[in-house]
């Protein structure tokens, strides 16, 4: 069902990277440095040199991602899915609130918005669920009220934060996946 990269080279995997869509993102984030760059007044610091850092290292983890072959993310698919709902369940009870929003989970030093890893999560629980239906299914009542409850449970969670914003790039992303699987 999923290409096997078990015996591949790191080098014959990075062939198999589409290599337009990187070079794309870079060069959007390369005119992200560029404006940064103007607005500090034709200085790198202080926005333009730690834009420049996180997308360096973003290219790192994409490529890294990349590398890791499909079965091993629809392995960790429903997990994943589970803990970022876990995630998201417990920003009311023990988040921190900022702006009058309680979207934030603060673990030791570091501050995380679960919403981020649902964005993940749910991507790829509904790239798993649609995998595993046959194609003539897929449009069937049955099988379009699975995707729904996967989206409704952390449009609700999100919604009570409240994050509008991100409540509806969870639809978006789950209807669009909708529509592409039939």
């Amino acid at each position: 069902m999923f290409e096997s990269y078990g015996t591949l080279s790191i080098l014959q995997k990075l062939s198999r990277v589409n290599w337009l869509v990187i070079v794309l993102v870079m060069m959007l984030a390369g005119i992200g440095v560029a404006t940064l760059y103007s607005v500090a007044g034709g200085s790198f610091e202080p926005w333009a040199q730690r834009h420049a850092v996180r997308c360096a290292v973003g290219l790192v983890v994409l490529l890294a991602c990349a590398l890791v072959p499909a079965r091993y993310w629809m392995q960790a698919a429903v997990p994943g899915y589970l803990v970022a709902l876990g995630l998201l369940g417990a920003v009311p009870l023990v988040g921190s609130e900022a702006m009058g929003a309680k979207r934030w989970l603060n673990v030791g030093s570091i501050t995380i918005q679960p919403s981020e890893f649902m964005k993940v999560a749910l991507v790829l629980v509904l790239a798993r669920f649609y995998a595993a239906v046959p194609a003539a299914s897929v449009s069937r009542v049955g099988w379009v009220s699975v995707p729904l409850l996967l989206m409704a449970v952390p449009i609700v969670l999100t919604l009570k934060q409240p994050d509008l914003g991100t409540a509806l790039l969870f639809a978006g992303l789950g209807l669009g996946m909708m529509f592409l699987a039939g």
